[in-house]
């Protein structure tokens, strides 16, 4: 029940230890993929917060997404 949460602040964790934006990026994604998954909504709100946290801190997400995928 936890992985979505803890993908999340991993992403976090990475995004402090300065990796590359598309790493934080597949890693806040695949967290929110999980918690869709497992219909967790509480956690699925908390990982669209992050990121749109990151987008609004670093300009929008990295190039090499889709327009479906922001």
């Amino acid at each position: 029940l936890w992985e979505a949460e803890i993908r999340r602040l991993r992403a976090t964790f990475l995004a402090v230890g300065g990796a590359p934006a598309g790493e934080v990026e597949a890693e806040l994604e695949h967290a929110l993929a999980v918690a869709r998954r497992q219909q967790a909504r509480a956690f699925e709100e908390r990982i669209r917060e992050t990121l749109a946290k990151r987008s609004l801190s670093h300009g929008g997400l990295s190039d090499d997404r889709t327009e479906e995928e922001r």
